[in-house]
């Protein structure tokens, strides 16, 4: 019931009492008129006067006990000042209702005569019957939350009402934004995050089948969010066209492995399917026609060519032997790895003109060790051969794919070490006793064993696939498979005037870019959306590019009420709401919430004494 009419009811009823209260007039029979002279006479106006004072006091009294019970919600009665509206509909915003909520409260904007702005994570509109309609429609974007956007100088708001799950909340960006005491800001929370389950994409890499090199091993890793059990669908699509599928438990869904020919070159997507699947259930990569590395390799083993023999597959490398009594300068200014294999002493003035190349080495079992010493910016000592086996237990990418599981003692081969290292280095495979096996410093591979045919590495499970992963590593141009909005893509290009271009069927972007001597660096833009693009240069197609939505979308996490409370406790000029499928209608008011009882119990004992006073001292 309206608030007035249950006034006007109680005040009523005093009113009506006192109305009717008719009194019947009573003669009495006096056998003589003597004893009236000496009653005291009160005039009419006074006894009118103590009457309506009485019939005040008392509907007074009604009005107070009601107010004592009720708690009165006062509004801000200017109702057309200038307000923010900041919906952040990433892409997690289609958990919940937030949608239905935020077109709900633009709603009961024309309503109440306000006027503003309002904010999303790609658009900005000034408030409008028409703009309001339009905005009833609103989607999702790969954008994240900025609310940088609301500190722009233009924006005359007094008050900002700021709906997200707050998933990528920037502390200090929200600090700054509120510090601003003139303005209120009023944060609700969509609070669906924390209970709701999700399964992402972590990782995902392309290297060579160990078992199979003429195929292409594809290794895809899980995040799981709240979830402890239930089955996805993984599927393997070229296009529209499925290639392979796997059913996996929660529980087991750590990585998933699928192989395609070693030539299946284009644009793929990994497509996982299950009740607990939120919203980011495609993952864009493009497998692109790879570069064959070119090695060039210098050997000094004069039983075999181990690296030759391995590198020998003209579909996958160019490989070259080259001695060092007839250089060709020409093919090293073009190589992408140059193997030293048994040297004693490696050529330093050589090495020295190619200070960009990579370089695999293998020593000799009585290399000098003040020469590798300086080529490799390491402490190197020379052992007396000592044989340890390897261990493969570092998370090296350089070992992905090769092994699915750590590899216990005893499997692995025992190899004589030829230095002991000591210094900054990247180890990639250790020997039991902790010295590095197979070490990179900046572009340099060097495995700290001879490789002769005694040591029996090059007959090892390990040795091809290790040597296929250096070769392909070492090649310049495209390699990644896949990116994420804002982050940055080099290019083996010169400048030219034609802009490089991103674009699909749907969209065209010229992204922002920076040029050195030998490579184009463009910055793939923050608000585009997911899906495969191609990089063009004028008419030229230069390459296909596959774009996610970005990791901390992916993320089942917000902060609670307790935690904003706590960030924001020193600021009385921020209110923070817990938002569910049903919101009250005084969202777009400035409302605050006043409890009058403490203020009626006085004035109902100030009335019902002064009534005491009234019938004691108004005769």
């Amino acid at each position: 019931m309206n608030i007035f009419w249950l006034f006007s009811l109680f005040i009523l009823v005093p009113f009506l009492i006192h109305l009717f209260d008719f009194r019947k007039a009573k003669k009495f029979y006096f056998s003589s008129i003597k004893y009236i002279s000496s009653l005291s006479t009160k005039s009419k106006n006074q006894s009118r006067l103590k009457y309506f004072l009485i019939l005040t006091n008392r509907v007074l009294l009604f009005v107070t006990i009601i107010a004592s019970i009720l708690t009165f919600t006062t509004r801000d009665s200017n109702t057309n000042h200038p307000l923010a509206i900041y919906y952040d509909n990433s892409f997690s915003s289609e958990i919940g209702d937030g949608v239905e909520i935020v077109k709900r409260i633009l709603t009961e904007v024309p309503q109440k005569g306000s006027n503003g702005y309002f904010f999303s994570n790609n658009e900005r509109v000034a408030l409008s019957d028409e703009v309001i309609l339009d905005l009833l429609h609103i989607g999702t974007t790969a954008n994240s939350m900025n609310l940088s956007n609301l500190e722009r100088g233009d924006i005359t708001a007094k008050e900002y009402f700021i709906i997200s799950d707050l998933q990528q909340l920037d502390i200090e960006q929200a600090l700054s934004l509120v510090a601003d005491t003139a303005n209120t800001f009023h944060f609700y929370l969509l609070d669906y995050l924390n209970s709701s389950s999700n399964v992402s994409v972590d990782s995902l890499l392309i290297s060579p089948n160990p078992s199979d090199l003429s195929r292409l091993s594809i290794s895809i890793r899980f995040s799981v969010f709240n979830m402890e059990s239930g089955s996805i669908v993984v599927k393997l699509l070229q296009g529209n066209r499925q290639l392979s599928s796997v059913a996996k438990n929660v529980s087991d869904l750590d990585e998933v492995n699928f192989d395609i020919p070693i030539d299946g070159f284009g644009n793929y997507q990994v497509v996982f399917e299950g009740d607990e699947v939120a919203y980011d259930n495609i993952f864009h990569f493009t497998v692109g026609e790879r570069k064959k590395p070119n090695i060039v390799i210098f050997n000094n083993n004069e039983d075999k060519d181990y690296i030759g023999t391995a590198y020998k597959n003209e579909e996958l490398f160019d490989m070259h032997l080259q001695s060092l009594n007839s250089v060709d300068y020409e093919l090293l200014k073009d190589a992408d790895l140059i193997v030293f294999n048994g040297w004693e002493k490696l050529p330093a003035s050589l090495m020295k003109q190619f200070p960009e190349a990579n370089y695999l080495i293998f020593p000799s079992t009585n290399s000098n060790s003040e020469n590798y010493q300086e080529f490799l910016k390491l402490r190197l000592k020379l052992t007396e051969g000592e044989k340890y086996e390897i261990a493969l237990e570092e998370q090296n990418p350089l070992l992905r794919g090769i092994f699915n599981a750590k590899i216990g003692k005893g499997l692995m081969p025992s190899l004589p070490q030829v230095f002991t290292v000591k210094g900054s280095f990247e180890p990639i495979i250790r020997f039991r006793n902790g010295n590095p096996f197979l070490l990179k410093t900046n572009n340099k591979f060097f495995f700290n064993s001879a490789l002769i045919e005694e040591n029996t590495f090059q007959s090892n499970v390990l040795f091809l696939p290790l040597l296929y992963q250096i070769a392909f590593s070492s090649t310049h141009g495209f390699e990644n498979s896949y990116f994420y909005p804002s982050e940055r893509v080099s290019l083996e290009l010169k400048y030219s005037e034609s802009p490089i271009k991103i674009a699909n069927n749907n969209s065209e972007l010229i992204p922002e870019f920076n040029i050195n001597s030998e490579e184009i660096i463009i910055e793939i833009p923050a608000n585009i959306e997911p899906g495969i693009y191609q990089l063009l240069q004028g008419d030229s197609i230069l390459n296909d590019i596959a774009i996610n939505v970005p990791k901390s979308e992916s993320i089942m996490h917000s902060p609670t009420i307790d935690e904003l409370n706590s960030i924001f406790a020193d600021y009385r000029n921020v209110q923070i709401h817990s938002v569910s499928s049903d919101i009250n209608e005084f969202l777009l008011s400035s409302s605050t919430e006043v409890s009058l009882w403490k203020y009626a119990l006085i004035l109902v004992l100030m009335f019902i004494f002064s009534e005491t006073m009234l019938h004691r001292y108004l005769k």
